[in-house]
């Protein structure tokens, strides 16, 4: 009875340490469970938050294109005077490009790049040129109106020649302001009915799994 007793004892010593490794396991196991989904929430979290900030953006950026598609306008009048045969008077640029796109370029951050979809993310890469060209062409034309406009005004030279065509030192002018007025008009489109809707129903996705 001695050598039986002494092997239940064992047995005993046994069972119980492997009941407390199993404790011990799950104990970690679910320490690793709630690490996990606490990291999953706060990354879920941010997404909300970068994806707010990134409608703001586009939001104002928005705003910023309906301002300068106004001051744009009166450009374009005086294109279509030139194209009509008219000699209109060049007005010099007040034209700027505001957008800084902070927020947009955090958008490869890897946090906030795994927080935007796929289709989302492939819309704002196909946008980016067009933010650039219309970056180039601003930037074009405010260089040339101060270097070659307004010195032509100073000295009261005609823009036209003696057959009343614009001179060929001025043919940017309508090129340019053609360019700006399209991609200007393309992109408060494109982000005012595309990418700021995109990005919310994006955003409710988020939450929806918060």
């Amino acid at each position: 009875m001695k050598g039986w007793d002494n092997i239940i004892e064992k047995l005993w010593i046994v069972a119980r340490f492997v009941v407390e490794l199993v404790i011990v396991f799950v104990g970690v196991y679910l320490a690793f469970l709630l690490a996990d989904y606490r990291d999953e929430r706060k990354d879920l979290s941010l997404g909300v938050k970068y994806h707010e900030l990134l409608i703001t953006e586009f939001q104002t950026f928005a705003e910023y294109l309906e301002f300068e598609k106004k001051k744009i306008e009166k450009y374009q009048d005086i294109v279509a005077e030139i194209e009509q045969g008219s000699q209109p008077d060049l007005l010099a640029s007040d034209l700027y490009y505001f957008y800084r796109g902070s927020v947009l370029d955090a958008a490869f951050d890897s946090r906030n790049f795994e927080s935007l979809d796929a289709s989302t993310l492939r819309k704002i890469v196909t946008g980016l040129p067009a933010l650039e060209i219309l970056e180039k062409h601003i930037n074009r034309f405010n260089q040339l109106s101060a270097t070659v406009l307004l010195p032509a005004k100073a000295s009261n030279a005609s823009y036209y020649d003696s057959e009343g065509q614009l001179r060929p030192e001025f043919a940017w002018y309508p090129d340019l302001i053609r360019g700006i007025a399209q991609i200007n008009e393309q992109l408060h489109k494109v982000i005012k009915d595309v990418a700021i809707p995109d990005l919310e129903q994006s955003k409710e996705k988020i939450e929806e799994r918060l």
